[in-house]
């Protein structure tokens, strides 16, 4: 097990494995941070805080890959997920992707990938454990929870929100706020 700061929370990886696992737990913390580094709307340097309205930007795969998936939640929400919320100008429709790059459309617009970012890092972490032969891992950024497969002589992980538990083999679970405040969760 492993816990370390990142990504503006505590991120704890969990694994089971005969091999000595610390290698991998310490690739997967590397992910993160080089994740962070990218995706991080707090750290003046990241990838995001780089672009600029008006000019066509190659952006890293990484980049590439969230806003892709950020612009379908958009239009499958009908604009309740948006990444361009943080700016004075607001609306992803005036992000364009093209050929691994990405245009922001008009002035004001600032990237928030914290409704994304951390489930993709989840991502990012397990498929490298898994390349590592690590596959009984449970990821917890904070709310984002994402488990592959259960320990030892165990059916699944169980997990827990408030008074409901849940097994779970294989998936993810995103939480934020309190549990009885509504429009926090689009789904």
């Amino acid at each position: 097990s492993s816990s370390f700061p990142c990504m503006g929370t505590l991120i704890r990886i969990t694994v089971f494995s005969k091999n000595e696992p610390n290698s991998a737990l310490l690739a997967a913390k590397r992910r993160f941070e080089e994740l962070d580094e990218r995706l991080s709307h707090y750290k003046p340097t990241s990838e995001i805080n780089q672009l600029q309205p008006g000019r066509t930007t190659r952006v890293s795969p990484d980049l590439f890959a969230i806003l892709t998936f950020a612009q379908r939640l958009s239009l499958l929400s009908e604009g309740a997920f948006d990444v361009t919320v943080r700016g004075r100008t607001i609306g992803y429709q005036n992000l364009a992707l093209g050929n691994q790059t990405l245009t922001l459309l008009k002035d004001g617009i600032q990237l928030d990938l914290g409704g994304i970012a951390k489930g993709y890092a989840n991502d990012q972490a397990s498929k490298l454990l898994i390349s590592k032969g690590i596959k009984r891992h449970l990821i917890a950024a904070s709310g984002d929870i994402l488990v592959h497969d259960p320990p030892p002589n165990e059916a699944s992980w169980v997990i827990g929100l408030q008074d409901i538990q849940r097994p779970l083999v294989r998936r993810a679970v995103s939480t934020s706020g309190n549990t009885y405040q509504p429009g926090h969760i689009l789904n």
